[in-house]
């Protein structure tokens, strides 16, 4: 079976939110806010759009993913 695919500056964004520990990562909505605050809208829209598939990322972690440009 395929991995998901996750955008490269996507990850790079939530991966600043939770380095920042401003916020539970179970929260999206706020994970979205900081991920814009902090310069990275496109991980705000990702989130936004791929609701399940973030989950996934917080309950599984990066290495279940295949990270694209």
């Amino acid at each position: 079976m395929r991995k998901p695919q996750i955008p490269k500056k996507v990850l790079e964004g939530i991966s600043a939110v939770r380095d920042s520990g401003l916020t539970n990562m179970l929260d999206y909505r706020a994970v979205g806010n900081l991920c814009a605050r902090i310069g990275f809208k496109v991980a705000q829209d990702w989130i936004e759009k791929n609701r399940g598939l973030y989950a996934d990322l917080i309950f599984n972690g990066p290495d279940a993913f295949e990270v694209t440009e």
